[in-house]
């Protein structure tokens, strides 16, 4: 029925990087008040939370919850929660993508390899930024970008996970 081209959740998801609350939305024609009548007799909640996602490899996804609870206890809760429920966006959108395109081996680039490798001989981010002649945030930065795309919480654990996945990453 290509809903994807009247759901203004849909709409709104793709044209922004950051969470958002339905309320925010902007119903520009009938059909959309429409469709969003039809979802609500269909048992989606009034109250949503949309969440976009984009992948290491740019794939993009668009996360939704929604609820029936009251507004205001529907905004707080999420507010407690919003960075748990990003964390499970982004964990669910990571399996999808192996799930449908198979294991993906991350790509990192120069000056991540050479810092993971640097951290994995031993090295602070202040001594690697000397090695590197680079400033210590960068050197974090790098570290951090590997762990994203590593999928890893810190630099120990990504060193490892570069080990494992072979001398073309390590």
């Amino acid at each position: 029925m290509e809903y994807i081209y009247i759901d203004p959740v849909v709409r709104e998801g793709f044209r922004r990087t950051l969470p958002f609350h339905w309320s925010e939305l902007t119903i520009t024609n009938a059909t959309e008040a429409s469709f969003l009548a039809d979802a609500l007799a269909h048992g989606v909640g009034p109250h949503g939370f949309s969440i976009p996602v984009v992948g290491k490899r740019g794939h993009r996804a668009l996360v939704s919850i929604s609820s029936s609870r009251p507004e205001q206890e529907w905004k707080s809760h999420v507010a407690a929660n919003q960075a748990a429920l990003v964390e499970i966006a982004n964990r669910l959108h990571s399996r999808v993508i192996v799930e449908l395109f198979g294991e993906d081996r991350p790509h990192l680039t120069t000056r991540e390899l050479e810092c993971l490798r640097w951290t994995a001989l031993g090295k602070a981010a202040g001594e690697i930024a000397i090695i590197l002649d680079i400033s210590p945030l960068t050197v974090r930065d790098y570290l951090k970008s590997s762990r994203y795309k590593l999928d890893c919480v810190t630099s120990a654990q990504a060193v490892s996970k570069a080990v494992k996945l072979g001398p073309l990453i390590l």
